[in-house]
């Protein structure tokens, strides 16, 4: 049983009575069978299990369901009070659903009678045509605001009803049709990485089902049974593993970890985004076209996420990773993160360009950083004189530096491309608008920052070099 912060969640069956005549008849779920003239009876007992008197039975019945086959001897309400008399067992009412304003009606019906942290258990097999699509949209909708465990959708197909010869009753197979519901729960964490980039509902998701393979594993008898489960747990095993470096590699573009660290080894992945590629990438080789397959609703997910990140297949040098981040990050309208990325990125080029060590703090920033600073904010005020910008910054910023290293700040300052500077500058001036949270007198709406980002961003893709054109 599904538990919240170590307490039991409350089961709650809940079902719809239909209007037509219940007829008695076996019913067949997986392997168990129930005689009885209502599925209902027959899903609490083969699906639900034992329940306790902290647990609730909701049946909704409509006007002609509750004259039809809620009172009177023999029917369900009477069935239920003998066979579970210390649940709460709730008749509720509800409309027939015939037009838009009884069907907004019937969600509010259904809806209000799930209370917060519940195991669901839902017999859809009657009712009008329209209650398991409300059904599906309720569960989904109540799972996420009340913080409920869909625990089966059941369906009773009393028109598959089989009859062998010998046999006393007709039987009719019971199905489980969670796995729709599951599979809406994927499309949400689809749409999540899909327009955000954020995978932790995917990884969430998949946790969860592990967790109930792996249950329903340990408590199998069965031994061909055991086995499919033990297959299926392998697969998720490796579908975890994807998910696992899918989630480092959005969790370092989340907080800007560009710098490589390939000597941590394992760590790596959560601390640099190329690391983290690659193990999701080492994960992918390791899952067969077979085993998605399998997962159909996964399969679709994973080409998608594959496409979404197919930026950084390639990327092998900081600088195509630092690229490649800041289009993850137009991409997901990640501003902020993308400015942080773009300005980074700048000088990670430039640092690559002039063959200065990227990840060297000291190069990045004493010799790169001053030199694109200086020179952007004096190279208007001094007509373009480069060696009169050479000298400010040799004044300012060479205290304590190398011969070597104040050759490389000379070269970029009289090679440098303006242009390339003065957007370096610019970005800069806008990343530090953004980290001051507002805090200043150029306080622009978020439209204009995505609206200048995409332009910066779009502007650093144009340079063929940083170095000026002759």
């Amino acid at each position: 049983m599904f538990t919240t912060k170590g307490r039991k969640m409350r089961r709650h069956f809940m079902a719809v009575l239909g209007t037509g005549k219940y007829s008695e008849c076996e019913y067949v779920f997986e392997g168990k069978g129930v005689i009885t003239p209502y599925i209902q009876i027959g899903v609490l007992e083969m699906c639900v299990g034992k329940i306790t008197k902290e647990d609730r039975i909701s049946i909704f019945i409509t006007e002609k369901a509750k004259e039809s086959n809620w009172i009177g001897e023999g029917k369900l309400e009477e069935l239920l009070q003998k066979k579970y008399p210390d649940i709460n067992i709730e008749a509720v009412p509800i409309v027939e659903g015939r037009t838009p304003e009884e069907l907004d009606t019937l969600f509010d019906s259904i809806y209000n009678q799930i209370s917060e942290n519940e195991e669901v258990y839902f017999d859809i097999t009657h009712g009008l045509r329209n209650i398991p699509m409300q059904v599906l949209a309720i569960l989904n909708y109540a799972r996420v605001l009340k913080n409920i465990k869909i625990a089966g959708i059941y369906y009773g197909a009393y028109e598959l009803k089989t009859k062998e010869e010998g046999d006393i009753f007709y039987k009719s197979p019971v199905f489980d049709l969670k796995k729709y519901s599951d599979t809406l729960n994927w499309t949400s964490a689809a749409e999540a990485f899909v327009n955000t980039g954020n995978c932790k509902m995917m990884k969430n998701l998949h946790n969860e089902k592990s967790r109930q393979i792996q249950k329903m594993w340990a408590v199998e008898s069965n031994a061909e049974k055991k086995k499919m489960l033990e297959t299926e747990r392998d697969e998720y095993k490796k579908i975890g593993k994807v998910l696992d470096g899918l989630n480092d590699l959005t969790s370092c573009l989340n907080t800007g970890r560009g710098k490589n660290f390939p000597d941590l080894k394992g760590k790596n992945a959560q601390c640099s985004i190329k690391g983290a590629y690659q193990e999701f990438a080492d994960g992918m080789k390791d899952i067969d076209k077979d085993d998605l397959d399998k997962i159909k609703q996964l399969k679709p997910l994973f080409q998608k996420v594959q496409e979404d990140i197919a930026e950084f297949e390639n990327a092998k040098t900081d600088g195509e990773v630092g690229i490649a981040a800041a289009k993850w990050a137009l991409d997901k309208k990640l501003t902020q993160q993308g400015y942080t990325a773009l300005e980074e990125t700048i000088k990670t080029v430039v640092c690559e360009e002039y063959g200065i060590p990227a990840e060297n703090e000291h190069g990045r920033d004493r010799i790169v950083g001053s030199c694109i600073k200086t020179f952007a904010a004096k190279i208007g005020e001094f007509k373009g004189d480069r060696e009169k910008v050479y000298g400010e910054w040799k004044t300012n910023y060479t205290r304590g530096l190398s011969d070597e290293s104040i050759e490389k700040g000379k070269e970029i300052i009289f090679t440098i491309s303006k242009k390339y500077a003065q957007l370096a500058y610019n970005v800069s001036q806008v990343r530090n608008n953004m980290n001051h949270f507002g805090f200043q007198n150029d306080s622009r709406s978020y439209l204009k920052l995505e609206d200048s980002y995409k332009k910066h961003y779009e502007e650093f893709k144009s340079f063929e070099s940083v170095r000026e054109e002759e």
